[in-house]
């Protein structure tokens, strides 16, 4: 047969698990004031481009690599390629003057005038020799 305690302590677990459903509801969840509406700022719509860009911290590394020598020493005279422009074999990237080099050339040029007029005289020389 049961014996009285565990009876007791059965009618016990049922009195506590039944008084929380006789208390009645929460009185202050009753009564909360009605919510305040929020003041809301409209603006006109307009249709506007967006540009799309932003800056990002890179390096950036050349595809192709070239060396490039002049043919001569000297002072340049002019730049006609810049960095980042498309060039091609052949064109000209900076124009380069040399004095010593360009005196050279006139020295040259005078003696080959020189060596003309004395192949004109030679010349002359033979025609009164053949006279």
């Amino acid at each position: 047969m049961v014996s009285l305690k565990t009876v007791r302590y059965l009618m016990a677990v049922v009195a506590v698990s039944l008084l929380p459903g006789c208390v009645p509801q929460n009185p202050t969840a009753a009564q909360k004031p009605a919510a305040q509406p929020t003041p809301v700022q409209t603006v006109a719509v307009m249709q506007k481009e967006v540009l799309r860009t932003t800056f990002q911290p890179a390096s950036v590394m050349a595809y192709y690599r070239a060396e490039v020598r002049a043919k001569a020493s000297g002072y340049v005279k002019s730049v006609e390629a810049d960095i980042g422009d498309l060039v091609k074999e052949g064109d000209v990237l900076a124009v380069i003057d040399v004095p010593e080099l360009q005196k050279q050339r006139a020295i040259l040029e005078s003696q080959i005038v020189r060596r003309q007029s004395l192949e004109k005289r030679a010349q002359a020389g033979i025609a009164l020799a053949e006279a």
